[in-house]
């Protein structure tokens, strides 16, 4: 269950879910141990904006999208996982001005989870990086006019928790959390922006399963996009309180 109410900006559309067929295993290096995972889906769809979306039963081309991970713990008590990724295929559909066009991703991942009596501290990190191919796109302005722009977005997070362990019933049962957030979109286009994101939150632990999550977030986001394409260039700032209660099934 995360940590706090809010997942990390970019992460989930970066790093999508998907249909397809997976294997996974993993097998000892001497202290150390290593898993992977690799898998064969549909891949994502690109649109005639630049965006691209994943997750769907159907494939809008022929090719199929191979992802990969390999993590490794290379301490004997696996308190430490670092992990690289990548997810590699065609986004172009048949027929389109995108047809041609392909998308590749690359992630590198943390995962750290010591006992500190009397606390047990949880740090956890992600660096992502999304390259499509330079197509040209149909202007929304002017739809006999076309566009381009360098389709490279760039999404990271930084996450610390920690939660008392050795003491009264109810302290241990609270885990306080803090995350930051960076997710970059393509400048030029129309949805490009800077985006960053402050996250602070105090969860209660009813059972293993069970939380009740109590997340402030701040979010300040700035506008890379083409005000000649119709796109919003401005600035955005909010400031959220989020009230959850989760359940993991």
């Amino acid at each position: 269950i995360n940590k706090l109410a809010t997942d990390p900006m970019g992460i989930a559309g970066m790093t999508p879910t998907d249909y397809g067929i997976e294997a996974e295993g993993g097998f000892p290096l001497g202290d150390m141990k290593m898993n992977y995972d690799i898998a064969l889906t549909n891949g994502s769809q690109l649109h005639p904006d630049g965006t691209l979306t994943s997750g769907n039963i159907t494939d809008n081309n022929n090719g199929k999208t191979v992802t990969a991970r390999v993590g490794l713990l290379p301490f004997s008590n696996a308190s430490l996982e670092v992990g690289v990724s990548g997810m590699f295929g065609k986004v172009g559909t048949p027929g389109s001005v995108t047809q041609d066009a392909k998308g590749n991703a690359y992630a590198f991942d943390l995962n750290y989870v010591k006992n500190f009596n009397p606390v047990l501290l949880n740090i956890k990190a992600q660096y992502n990086i999304q390259n499509v191919s330079n197509v040209n796109y149909i202007n929304p302005v002017d739809t006999t006019k076309t566009y381009t722009f360098n389709n490279h977005a760039v999404s990271s997070f930084a996450q610390c928790s920690m939660r008392p362990v050795n003491v009264n019933s109810f302290i241990k049962n609270l885990e306080a959390a803090g995350r930051y957030t960076m997710y970059n979109t393509p400048g030029n286009s129309t949805f490009g922006s800077d985006q960053h994101a402050v996250t602070v939150g105090l969860s209660y632990w009813l059972n293993w399963r069970t939380v009740f999550k109590v997340t402030y977030e701040s979010y300040t986001g700035n506008s890379t996009a083409s005000k000649d394409l119709g796109a919003f260039t401005g600035k955005t700032s909010t400031n959220t309180l989020f009230v959850q209660f989760s359940i993991q099934l």
